[in-house]
C-alpha cells in the first residue's frame, strides 16, 4: 500500500490562508460598524438642527402673522371703531419681537430664508412707520393702508415659501 503524505507547509499555508481570512474579515466588519455608527450620528445631529429650525421658523411665522392680523385692526378701512393706539402697541411688541430672530435665523437659516426674513422685517417696519404718522400724529386717521398690507401678506407667503424649502416640505 502506497501512504500518499501531504508536505507540512501546506497545512501551515493554509491554516495563515485562513487566519488572514479571519482577521481580514474583522477588519471589514470593524470598518462597516464605525461607518454605521458615524453615519447614524450625523442623521442625529442633522435632525436635532432641523427641530431647532423648525422651532424657529414655527415661532416667527406665527409672530407676523399676529403682526398681519393687528394690521388689520390698525387699518380703519377694514375695523373702523377698534382700539387702533393697542393694536400698534402690540404690533410694535411683536415687530421687536421678530427682530430678535436675526442673530438666531443668520446662524441657522439658508441666505434665501434670510433674505426674505429681512425683507418681511423691513416691509413691516414700513407699516409700522406708516401706521404711526397716520394715526399718532392725527395727520389722516382714516388712511388706507392696504397696500401695506397686501406687501406684508406677500413677504409672509415668501418667507414661508423660503422656509418650506430649506426643510423640504413641499408647498401646496
Amino acid at each position: 500500500m502506497q501512504t500518499s503524505q501531504v508536505p507540512i507547509w501546506v497545512p501551515i499555508i493554509v491554516g495563515a490562508i485562513g487566519l488572514v481570512g479571519v482577521l481580514l474579515g474583522q477588519v471589514i466588519n470593524g470598518w462597516r460598524d464605525k461607518n454605521k455608527v458615524l453615519q447614524e450620528e450625523a442623521f442625529r445631529r442633522a435632525a436635532i438642527w432641523r427641530d431647532k429650525k423648525v422651532e424657529i421658523y414655527v415661532e416667527l411665522i406665527d409672530l407676523f402673522q399676529k403682526n398681519s392680523n393687528l394690521s388689520l385692526k390698525i387699518d380703519s378701512k377694514v375695523y373702523p371703531h377698534e382700539d387702533t393706539m393697542t393694536s400698534i402697541e402690540k404690533f410694535a411688541k411683536n415687530s421687536d419681537k421678530t427682530k430678535k430672530f436675526r442673530p438666531r435665523l443668520r446662524l441657522m437659516a439658508p441666505k434665501d430664508v434670510y433674505e426674505a426674513y429681512v425683507s418681511a422685517v423691513n416691509i413691516y417696519s414700513e407699516f409700522f412707520q406708516k401706521s404711526v404718522d397716520e394715526y399718532m400724529s392725527a395727520r389722516n386717521p382714516d388712511a388706507d393702508l392696504s397696500d401695506e398690507i397686501s406687501k406684508m401678506s406677500a413677504a409672509n407667503m415668501k418667507m414661508l415659501a423660503r422656509m418650506r424649502m430649506d426643510l423640504g416640505i413641499p408647498y401646496p
